[in-house]
């Protein structure tokens, strides 16, 4: 990205400025996970963007809303007792020695912890290799019968496996919480709380740009193609998966990509289902829920992965890219569309252009809106069910998610307007997507977690675009046979006495 003369003195004359704000100002972002494309996509700051760097804007104060809903709280202390976290990823909810921007505001958020509850915050030993070592480990502590830890970190994707051994904890049993309150994501919550039964928390505790997707696009090459600004599309609203194909199609004609993306070619037939916005779980407590699909709107969904996946050769697809990382071609130049993590931003800052962000196109005329959807490897916060001290887990669930409140979607916006994306629109447009995300029950424990959801949901898709099996005898095979094994398993609804 281009950066003046100007610019750099301004940042080693503001440095001091900068230096306070980190002080001032409490953001966390949850550590991403290996996902099923098997990349690692987290949010890592760049050595040079640290503490004593300054943007050209000064970023300003954050607020007092998070102090203020802090003070609120009426929850106990506890007398200097240590809070055990075990997080499978635990660098942004831990003291990680780092002191960029975004680590300092989490040490700073959990010092704000500490001297509310009189704790001191520790990491629960959980060394592991991957999510299964990481499951076996904490099955092993908890039926040694070990007070092991307060609070459990770890991806969604995992929830399923301790659900079978009954090993969570009923959320909605923790004393000092409120879920009502605004620091908790209660669409995310309730796609996966049937009944009066939680498994499991979401909030600004938690949430982070490195599970949410968008799109990201060369300005440079758009005016060069005397195409307009796909960003006027958004804000008009025509901003859809035609006018992808339309815009990658007169790139291809010049000489250049359309569209690519990181993953490979299965796992994004799941990035464009997601964001078509199809819930693919029906849920209504206190019934269970039911796996379905509006068959006409699944088969015009399907039908547009297949346009851009198979006949699509605008795409730059795995195959084609080779060993190569689709971020690659768009640094050089080479394609107008880049569709990743929103934390992308985060190692896209070396090209020689202008860059943009939009959230996922729609994929059909009626979609409801736009917006992100969040990685099935986000992380939540559990407590197990031998828990020996649930006051302290609920009171610091509440305390650390209060004292997360509000800074997100702010400070990230901003910085990638000062670091990433210079102007205005598409730092404002950065912040739309990281706020309007969403959850599908469906997705975030679809894939490898849990076989009934996968082969009833994105298996389907991926046969049907990439080997064109008959939709309506998958259908019948994993759809029925997932609502009928159903009435017989013990996840996410507690049966009636």
């Amino acid at each position: 990205m281009k950066k003046s003369t100007t610019y750099k003195i301004i940042c080693i004359i503001t440095a001091f400025s900068l230096a306070v704000f980190c002080f001032s100002c409490d953001f966390p972002m949850g550590n991403s996970i290996k996902d099923d494309a098997g990349s690692r996509d987290g949010y890592k700051a760049d050595p040079v963007k640290n503490a004593s760097d300054t943007p050209e804007e000064s970023i300003g104060s954050v607020g007092p809303a998070a102090y203020d809903y802090l003070e609120s709280l009426n929850v106990k202390t506890f007398g200097g007792s240590e809070l055990r976290i075990a997080a499978f990823d635990d660098e942004y909810f831990l003291t990680s020695g780092l002191t960029d921007l975004i680590h300092s505001a989490v040490d700073e958020r959990n010092a704000l912890c500490e001297s509310k509850l009189g704790i001191k915050i520790v990491g629960a030993d959980v060394s592991h290799t991957s999510l299964n070592d990481y499951y076996e480990k904490l099955c092993a502590e908890y039926y040694a019968n070990s007070d092991f830890c307060e609070l459990v970190i770890m991806p969604y994707s995992l929830m399923d496996a301790f659900i079978a051994q009954n090993m969570l904890l009923n959320m909605n049993t923790l004393p000092f919480t409120d879920y009502t309150a605004p620091y908790y994501d209660h669409k995310a919550m309730a796609s996966v709380t049937p009944g009066t039964f939680a498994y499991a928390a979401i909030g600004d505790y938690t949430y982070s740009p490195d599970k949410i997707w968008c799109v990201f696009y060369n300005k440079d090459l758009c005016a060069k193609l005397g195409l307009k600004d796909p960003s006027e599309l958004f804000n008009s609203g025509a901003w859809n998966w035609d006018m992808v194909k339309t815009y990658s199609k007169t790139a291809r004609d010049a000489g250049y990509y359309g569209f690519t993306t990181n993953t490979d070619d299965t796992t994004f037939c799941d990035v464009i289902w997601a964001s078509s916005d199809i819930t693919t779980i029906e849920n209504e407590p206190p019934y269970p829920p039911v796996m379905n699909f509006k068959n006409d709107t699944t088969n015009s969904v399907m039908k547009l992965i297949s346009s851009l996946i198979v006949d699509n050769n605008a795409f730059l697809s795995e195959s084609r890219r080779g060993d190569k990382e689709g971020a690659d071609y768009f640094k050089q130049g080479r394609c107008l569309f880049y569709i990743y993590k929103a934390s992308a931003v985060s190692f896209l800052d070396s090209y020689d252009f202008t860059a943009g962000a939009l959230p996922m196109p729609k994929c059909y005329s009626d979609q409801a809106e736009y917006s992100g959807y969040v990685d099935r490897s986000t992380q939540a916060v559990f407590v197990l069910n031998n828990c020996m001290n649930t006051d302290l887990a609920g009171s610091a669930l509440q305390v650390l998610s209060a004292a997360s409140y509000g800074k997100l979607s702010d400070v990230f916006m901003k910085i990638c307007m000062n670091y990433y994306l210079p102007d205005n629109d598409s730092a404002l447009i950065m912040k739309q997507i990281i706020s309007n995300a969403y959850y599908d029950a469906g997705y975030m424990l679809g894939g490898k977690a849990l076989k009934e959801f996968g082969d009833a949901s994105f298996e389907m898709i991926r046969s049907k675009v990439l080997f064109n099996l008959d939709f309506n005898e998958l259908y019948k095979a994993n759809i029925t046979a997932f609502n009928e094994r159903y009435s017989v398993r013990n996840l996410f609804v507690i049966k009636r006495q």
